[in-house]
């Protein structure tokens, strides 16, 4: 059944539930020991079928489907929480009423009746407060998860150890009776985990009934908005253009001397003179080209563009730099400068620094050092 859709295994459930009806393999007046260790596994078909209803619709497109399916998963878990009530009380004295009362599944699951009888005698229109109902206080949420979590862990103990002794030929030979007193712990445990799940299901089961009730209720109230609105702007259409018409009569056409003219306003155009580049600016037209321009500045290239050009110039720089440096090497120089840059066996570039060095000479002989600051020694020093 686990490989099958919800639908196939709820299917097979229901059929293989009536097959134990009709056999009558489990009843309520029994004790755990009274029933068979074959049937125990049984007992808990009402817990799986409510399982597989809450399996079968997981969306809310269909809310009224889905509605219906909670209703019937609470009561097949109400039906499997009262079976094993009346199972464990005639279980006095033996380990699975032990584990019962250990984890709380009596007190909770009265709590949870506690819960529904006062939704009944509450009679406001106000909605319930079932998101809040499972609400518990730190300590009794973690009790609750270790009570849970030490079921798990015993029955994946358990089922470890049946296959482990299950594979060994002397466990098969000399002890069938501990194998049934395994599998029979084994399935009891469970009972009480399934118990467990049922309890928080059906909080579960509560809320999302409330909240499918509050979605229903707040789409039929936006289809009878939205019809409103409709015969709201039916009427407004209607109203609207009778307006128009009245207007057209009165101001577009009218009748003078036999013929039909059509009166039309006048229109006028804001013209503005751009005093830098001098053209003229229309106002209307330059509202309309900005009015769904962003008020950012928009790229007006991409990034593979803007990655070209740059690397074209950069190419270009370096090239005109290389041409540069051509150039500078072949410009005159003072003598003591090739000889710094090795340049002295250069016959051309030794003639012309030859005669930027005569050049050089000659300003200094007409400029002697000192004789700009000699200005000022001039003329009377009174003055």
């Amino acid at each position: 059944i686990t490989g099958e859709s919800p639908e196939d295994a709820l299917r097979i459930l229901l059929d293989l539930r009536s097959q134990i009806t009709a056999l009558d393999l489990v009843s309520r007046n029994e004790s755990l020991l009274d029933i068979q260790t074959s049937s125990l596994y049984l007992v808990p078909i009402q817990y799986h079928i409510a399982m597989a209803y809450l399996a079968t619709s997981s969306t809310y497109n269909n809310a009224q489907q889905r509605f219906e399916n909670l209703q019937k998963a609470m009561g097949l878990f109400h039906d499997f929480l009262r079976q094993m009530e009346g199972i464990m009380s005639y279980s006095e004295g033996e380990e699975g009423q032990r584990l019962y009362r250990a984890s709380n599944i009596h007190s909770d699951y009265h709590a949870f009746l506690d819960k529904l009888d006062e939704e009944e005698d509450d009679n406001s229109e106000q909605p319930s407060s079932w998101i809040k109902a499972a609400e518990l206080t730190r300590d009794e949420k973690i009790a609750r998860l270790r009570r849970k979590r030490q079921l798990e862990n015993d029955i994946d103990t358990l089922k470890s150890s049946f296959q482990v002794k299950g594979k060994s030929k002397e466990f098969q030979e000399a002890n069938d009776e501990d194998d049934e007193a395994l599998r029979r712990e084994l399935y009891t445990k469970q009972l009480i985990l399934y118990c467990v799940i049922s309890i928080e299901e059906l909080y579960a089961c509560r809320k999302e009934m409330e909240m499918l009730n509050v979605a229903v209720r707040i789409e039929k109230e936006k289809q009878q908005h939205e019809m409103r609105m409709q015969a709201n702007h039916a009427k407004g259409n209607f109203k609207n253009q009778q307006l128009i018409n009245n207007n057209l009569e009165m101001q577009g056409l009218y009748q003078t001397q036999g013929k039909t003219q059509t009166k039309t306003p006048i229109e006028l155009t804001h013209i503005v003179h751009d005093p830098i580049t001098g053209k003229l600016i229309f106002q209307k037209e330059q509202i309309k080209s900005g009015v769904f321009r962003p008020s950012w500045n928009l790229p007006t290239k991409t990034l593979a563009q803007l990655g070209d050009q740059e690397r074209a110039a950069a190419l270009q720089r370096s090239k005109q730099q290389q041409i540069d440096q051509k150039d500078q090497l072949l410009q005159p120089k003072r003598y003591d400068q090739l000889l710094a840059e090795g340049l002295e066996d250069d016959s051309d570039l030794v003639d012309a620094s030859a005669l930027l060095d005569r050049k050089w000479d000659d300003f200094k002989d007409e400029n002697p050092r000192g004789s700009g600051n000699k200005m000022g020694d001039r003329g009377d020093r009174n003055f």
